[in-house]
């Protein structure tokens, strides 16, 4: 009974961010969503504005270079620029909150949880696997480099500790919760000290 209440409450959460962004959009105002475990290391303003003014949705990538960033979408960083075609892309991505869709087989897990535990953020979920494919022929969705918007697997720091081009880091692929705050100080440390 407390996993469903957990899931239950994981899944509003996870739809909240969408419906506010539609509110803000309605409004005319670009919107940035981040997730909780997101860090910068770099200003990313002036590629967010470059990404704002040349795609209807930009998101980070899992894994892989921009080509295969493609298939790879991570809500974690989401830009939405206010423009009818970015409204109309999230309007229709709120549509799978009352969707009863299964991701069986293909979503991922990067909270380290176990058994029903084990499923992918909701709203990332229908946005990878239901929206995605039917928008793409129309909307200009992006996926960003995963080197410099990184993740566990994907953030590399270079021989000097640098992290050069890498522009923010999320605790993806993390454990538990503890693991992505040891790996995010870690990762600040390291910066630091470059």
């Amino acid at each position: 009974e407390e996993k469903e209440s957990l899931a239950s409450l994981h899944a509003a959460l996870s739809w909240r961010k969408v419906h506010a962004a539609f509110e803000l959009l309605q409004r005319n105002t670009p919107v940035v969503l981040l997730d909780a475990d997101v860090v910068f290391l770099k200003d990313p303003t002036a590629s967010w504005r470059d990404a704002m003014r040349r795609y209807d949705v930009a998101v980070a990538a899992l894994v892989g270079d921009e080509d295969e960033a493609q298939r790879n979408a991570d809500t974690s960083v989401t830009l939405l620029p206010a423009t009818p075609k970015t409204r109309e892309l999230v309007r229709q991505w709120l549509k799978g909150e009352s969707e009863s869709v299964t991701f069986e087989g293909l979503a991922h897990d990067d909270t380290g949880g176990s058994g029903d535990e084990d499923r992918e953020d909701p709203a990332r979920a229908y946005f990878n696997y239901a929206l995605v494919p039917v928008v793409a022929g129309h909307a200009r969705v992006h996926g960003l480099d995963a080197r410099a918007f990184a993740n566990f697997l994907t953030a590399h720091r270079g021989a000097d500790g640098a992290f050069d081009g890498v522009v923010a880091v999320s605790g993806g692929f993390c454990a538990t919760p503890e693991a992505k705050e040891r790996f995010l100080r870690s990762t600040l440390e390291e910066k630091a000290r470059a």
